[in-house]
């Protein structure tokens, strides 16, 4: 068996066989790099306030590129919301308190996860 080394970057091998009747005929064989590691992160976060206060009981979204709903929560007694297994890549968090609202983007690239600060004004 490979180990992961010694396979990866390893995009394909093209050989030529030569059937019974003389005819040569191209058979590729592809060996590929095992998948990348689902790597998966935190969001951490916090509604506040223009003030800095925290808004306890804000509703709280994360929505993929296409603005699906992936998961939802309210923020605690602190103003404090956490998504956990979340796979690296681009997301909208979109935070409401009344008629209070905001979206924004945010990107997940390691498994360090993000803190974020949404103020609703």
């Amino acid at each position: 068996m490979k180990t992961y080394e010694q396979t990866r970057g390893v995009v394909g091998l093209l050989s030529l066989v030569t059937v019974l009747l003389g005819a040569q005929v191209a058979v590729a064989a592809f060996s590929t790099a095992p998948p990348a590691p689902d790597i998966r992160a935190a969001i951490d976060g916090m509604v506040a306030k223009p003030t800095g206060d925290a808004i306890a009981g804000a509703q709280v979204a994360l929505l993929d590129g296409a603005g699906q709903v992936l998961d939802r929560t309210r923020t605690g007694k602190n103003g404090r919301f956490h998504f956990d297994h979340v796979r690296r890549g681009k997301y909208w968090i979109y935070t409401q308190f009344g008629q209070l609202e905001n979206k924004r983007v945010i990107a997940l690239e390691g498994a360090g996860g993000v803190r974020i600060t949404v103020v609703l004004e």
